[in-house]
């Protein structure tokens, strides 16, 4: 009990001198105190609570939780289901990674697919595994289709989305050069430090 009272005074401290920093941080930064470094920065790869939660300010997935804490589209603008396995996402058009290239369906299929395949040794796999096909029906529509009923798969849906391009490039150094949709751009990443 009492190592945390002086966890978590040591945190109020840290953020009072953060905010107390007389104006000089920069106005577009956001400054988070956590207790310990994610394990990765990559969406399709992150299970810790860390990774979780700055992930969710990197990266957009198709679905998102609601004010209601219900589901509704992010990167989808709509969806349809097509029967009971079958579903259908209409993406919104003109989103663009920071690295200002334009989300296209080709993108979904690639973060979905580099899981189901295990090109990436995901610990989200066997949860994807429901999935009997992910593929693109146009550039803004992609069609998901699963083996059976699947009642949590909406949720898996608020995975981050990830740039086929750059991901493929970079491979398992992505998680430590993360290019997301997200309302915040990754700049720099020094482990237990900033």
């Amino acid at each position: 009990m009492k190592i945390r009272i002086i966890t978590y005074l040591g945190l109020f401290l840290l953020l009072f001198v953060v905010g107390c920093g007389g104006g000089k941080a920069p106005r577009d930064r956001l400054i988070i105190a956590i207790e310990s470094s994610p394990s990765t920065f990559d969406p399709r790869m992150a299970v810790d609570s860390h990774s979780q939660r700055i992930k969710s300010l990197m990266f957009n997935g198709l679905m998102k939780s609601g004010s209601d804490l219900g589901l509704e589209p992010d990167l989808a603008e709509r969806y349809e289901q097509v029967g009971e396995t079958l579903f259908r996402f209409y993406l919104r058009q003109g989103v663009t990674f920071h690295n200002g290239r334009e989300l296209t369906a080709q993108d979904v299929v690639y973060t979905y697919q580099s899981i189901i395949d295990g090109v990436l040794p995901s610990p989200h796999n066997s949860i994807f595994q429901k999935v009997k096909r992910v593929e693109a029906e146009s550039p803004y529509v992609v069609v998901l289709e699963l083996k059976e009923s699947f009642a949590p798969f909406l949720v898996m849906m608020k995975m981050g989305i990830v740039p086929k391009d750059l991901a493929e490039e970079l491979g398992d150094q992505f998680g430590l050069h993360p290019v997301g949709t997200g309302p915040y751009r990754f700049v720099e990443f020094k482990s237990d430090a900033h």
